[in-house]
């Protein structure tokens, strides 16, 4: 079996945290348990014989296709798509660990335009960061594995206004 350094590092990640939720007093120990173990066996086939050329190769493909797009398109549709795990793992964790469901979240938050606004800016504030960031990665690595250097400003400002 052959595992990139992502796949490793991710299969490491949750197996201490399903070993942790034996050792720790969580509402539904069980639930976690199946849901990690769904998600150990999904990084196990998902890294199955994946040679780093094979990756790599999948990566230029992927990668030419979405830069083609855009810098903001990317950085939104990722900005979103991060916004929504973070929010949907915040609730998973509250559910599992303290027996929190959304409707107790929700009457936790203080009432108020301004309250409510904050929290969302904040967490699409950060998806956007991290779709910024992620791009830039993701231009050094097309650059890395093309054998070319990029200009020192990353070509994100030209490649984005298209």
């Amino acid at each position: 079996m052959d595992f990139n350094e992502k796949n490793r590092l991710m299969l490491v990640l949750l197996i201490v945290a399903g070993g942790l939720s034996l050792l720790i007093d969580v509402a539904h120990p069980t639930l976690h348990l199946l849901v990690i173990t769904i998600l150990v066996l999904t990084a196990v086939v998902k890294g199955w014989n994946v040679t780093a050329e094979e990756e790599e190769t999948r990566f230029m493909v992927k990668w030419d296709r979405r830069r083609s797009k855009g810098l903001w398109r990317y950085v939104m549709l990722k900005g979103v798509k991060t916004s929504l795990y973070l929010i949907v793992l915040s609730l998973y964790g509250q559910y599992v660990g303290n027996d929190t469901n959304p409707t107790d979240i929700a009457r936790l938050i203080p009432k108020g335009f301004m309250s409510i606004t904050v929290i969302i800016i904040a967490i699409l504030g950060l998806g956007l960061f991290t779709g910024w960031m992620d791009w830039k990665h993701s231009e050094k690595k097309y650059a890395r594995i093309k054998g070319t250097s990029l200009p020192r400003s990353t070509n994100t400002r030209n490649e984005g206004l298209k």
